[in-house]
């Protein structure tokens, strides 16, 4: 408890204008009462809302059945359909990971493209470091090149 007391009074002393690294164990003793309520309403707090985290993941998830779900980057609309799970949540991030529309698509194409880069920088890198010619070197970025060609041709099929 006394960890759980110590970190307790150094919010309340940083919350007052003290500084982060404030040695706070010389008021320890004449605080402690008061620490200790602090601690329990802190506490309190915490079951109540991991409480209503609960209760409003269990209401979301009872919006999401038996209604349409549509992406609001491409449109397509999933609906209650004796094939289509119960939970509509699931169905809906599956569609995120494949949507050509949604910003996590483009997010993943801008990685890729900076992977491509960075093999083709080490590509090179190795080459000189190996004292390779251009032509081991140039074979070397196409094979990457080559690469990162199948893996889009792979992510857009």
């Amino acid at each position: 408890m006394r960890d759980v007391n110590d970190l307790a009074c150094q919010i309340w002393a940083v919350s007052q204008g003290y500084p982060s690294d404030t040695d706070l164990s010389c008021c320890w003793d004449e605080h402690e009462e008061t620490i200790d309520h602090i601690v329990k309403l802190l506490e309190e707090d915490r079951r109540e809302l991991e409480t209503e985290v609960e209760r409003l993941k269990q209401w979301v998830k009872d919006l999401h059945s038996g209604m349409y779900i549509n992406c609001v980057y491409c449109g397509h609309r999933y609906g209650p359909n004796p094939g289509t799970p119960v939970a509509m949540a699931d169905v809906l991030r599956a569609h995120i990971e494949q949507c050509p529309e949604h910003p996590l698509s483009k997010a993943r194409a801008e990685n890729a493209a900076l992977v491509t880069k960075l093999q083709l920088v080490g590509c090179i890198a190795t080459g000189e470091e190996r004292g390779d010619d251009l032509r081991d070197t140039l074979r070397r970025i196409s094979l990457v090149v080559r690469a990162a060609l199948a893996a889009a041709g792979k992510e857009e099929g």
